[in-house]
């Protein structure tokens, strides 16, 4: 019983390192997309191709739902970029919407 107690206690400890990595990874990615975001939202009027430039980003972003979305990925690295990019992507759109409302406003 002893003995079970301590693996569990090590098999915690082990996830909880990794979840909390994970959490600062998803954060920092986050915050540093929506930054992006934001200031493709605030530059898009004095873009030259606005519309191209606009099409490119949206194809970028259907690409990479239809990525995530679509296949079964073996390895859990695989996974990781993964779920990064979708997190940048996640960010750089709020960061559009956020700037699209300021805008309006």
């Amino acid at each position: 019983s002893n003995l079970d107690m301590n693996k569990l206690i090590l098999f915690l400890k082990d996830r909880s390192k990794k979840i909390l990595r994970n959490i600062f990874l998803f954060v920092f990615l986050l915050f540093l997309s929506f930054g992006c975001g934001n200031v493709f939202g605030l530059y898009t009027k004095t873009l030259e191709n606005f519309y191209l430039n606009s099409f490119c980003i949206l194809l970028l972003i259907e690409i990479i739902s239809y990525l995530k979305y679509s296949k079964n990925f073996e390895t859990n690295q695989q996974k990781i970029i993964l779920q990064s990019i979708n997190i940048l992507k996640r960010g750089f759109l709020i960061g559009i919407f956020v700037e699209a409302f300021k805008v309006g406003s």
